[in-house]
């Protein structure tokens, strides 16, 4: 399984939204999370034009314009923006739908495997808010 560049920068982007408005921002500039996060601000623009059509994220426009979360940290799971931005997070497209595969799951000797991988990638991407990754970052740059 490989993961787009565009959900883990996508990714990357919303955590570092997350932090920036939690300290005493109230809209940030892509400029900004292009130069934190070292990606493209043209990259991100496409990232977060996806966001916004989904209601993750509101656009300011004009000099002082830029972009804020429309929900708190708290209410988004990596699991939801990985999803939107990766359309295959499953290892294996048969485990996804199971008529790519003729031989899953009757001939398939480990398709249990590939079901239970797919189960603990997706469970551990749920369990994971923009808080929690915003408070991991936090503390490893304390620590």
């Amino acid at each position: 399984m490989k993961i787009s560049t565009f959900a883990r920068y996508g990714l990357r982007a919303m955590v570092r939204l997350a932090i920036l408005t939690n300290s005493e921002k109230k809209i940030v500039s892509i400029k900004e999370i292009a130069e934190k996060e070292n990606v493209s601000a043209k990259y991100l623009e496409a990232i977060f034009s996806t966001l916004r059509k989904s209601k993750y994220i509101q656009s300011f426009k004009g000099k002082e314009g830029g972009y804020r979360l429309i929900k708190s940290p708290t209410e988004i799971t990596a699991f939801e923006i990985m999803e939107l931005l990766d359309e295959k997070l499953s290892p294996l497209n048969c485990t996804i739908n199971v008529d790519e595969c003729p031989n899953y799951p009757e001939n398939c000797t480990v398709s249990n495997l590939w079901r239970e991988l797919d189960h603990s990638i997706r469970t551990i991407l749920e369990s994971k808010t923009l808080q929690d990754l915003v408070d991991e970052e936090l503390r490893v740059k304390k620590g």
